[in-house]
């Protein structure tokens, strides 16, 4: 007998599941034993290429925060993704660690927001002005500054992740503490299934070391009522659209009033000379065009300001 499933037999059980067609109560004659197919469901679909949108955008938000605040050049990169149980990755975290407890406006329970003690020693370094060049750090406890400049990093993190969150579904995230210490988080049911996502942070002090991000599977599911595939903002663009705005209001341009016209055979061209009156046969109050290189853009009027012959302008 064959016992393993193919992918198509999973997912297949899984849509059953989700549809309710599968009972999550075994048989009372206890003939079977049920397996948590939550404990690692699958995204797909609009909500994955969503997830996908986000993590890209956080990291690129992440890039743009962490080289501001560090004042050297940070690369922050998608590193990887996954679904995990909540009782697995948090057993992943023994003894100092450094972990951001996030809320969000759409469901409730947490989000966390992971870094390494080696990763938040070397970023509050690089704050302080140092190269991030440190040894691994010992047992020590976090000194209160440290914290603090730990919760302002996370603090920015989860800004852009909020950021990024925002262009594809409505919500907000809030940073809530930082704890160094895993028995100090808040309890969540083991089974209660995360979505992962690894970041790689990157200096060029030589840093290469990654954080991570785990958003309740509620989240994901959310997405499921969004269409579409928007496009993921830049966090700089808003920057760059005023830069090139600035740029293209200094070019110069050529503008041209138009004071009449008039068509004359070749002879009389060639037989003018000082003193001769070209008549237009336009009245004197009559509007005049105003080219801007070379198209009219323009009309207005022909008159004084200042002692300087002026033109007003009367219609765009």
């Amino acid at each position: 007998m064959r016992e393993i499933l193919t992918q198509e037999e999973v997912d297949a059980l899984l849509e059953a599941y989700d549809s309710g067609e599968i009972a999550e109560t075994p048989p009372a004659d206890g003939t079977s034993t049920p397996f948590d197919f939550l404990s690692r469901k699958p995204v797909g679909g609009v909500q994955e290429t969503l997830i996908e949108l986000v993590h890209d955008g956080s990291a690129k938000g992440c890039a743009a925060y962490l080289t501001g605040i560090i004042r050297r050049e940070v690369k922050v990169s998608n590193a990887s993704a996954y679904t995990e149980t909540a009782g697995n990755f948090l057993s992943n975290f023994k003894g100092r660690c450094c972990i951001g407890i996030l809320s969000c406006d759409l469901i409730p329970g947490h989000a966390f927001l992971a870094m390494s003690p080696f990763l938040a020693y070397a970023l509050v370094d690089l704050m302080l002005g140092g190269e991030g060049r440190i040894a691994e750090p010992d047992d020590r406890d976090f000194s209160v500054l440290e914290v603090r400049m730990a919760r302002k990093i996370m603090e920015g993190i989860t800004g852009e992740l909020t950021k990024a969150w925002g262009t594809v579904a409505p919500g907000r995230f809030s940073f809530v503490k930082v704890e160094t210490n895993p028995k100090m988080l808040p309890p969540v049911q083991d089974q209660d299934p995360l979505y992962v996502m690894n970041f790689r942070v990157e200096s060029d002090t030589g840093l290469s070391r990654d954080f991570t991000i785990a958003l309740p599977f509620a989240l994901i599911e959310s997405l499921k009522g969004q269409q579409g595939e928007p496009e993921i903002a830049d966090p700089k663009a808003s920057e760059y659209a005023v830069l090139l705005r600035d740029a293209v209001e200094e070019i110069v341009v050529g503008v041209v009033v138009r004071l009449g016209e008039v068509s004359l055979p070749i002879r009389e061209i060639l037989s003018l000379k000082p003193g001769d009156v070209i008549t237009t046969g336009q009245e004197i109050d009559a509007p005049v065009a105003i080219l801007v290189e070379g198209l009219p853009k323009l009309s207005g009027r022909p008159g004084i300001s200042r002692g300087n012959r002026a033109i007003k302008i009367t219609a765009g």
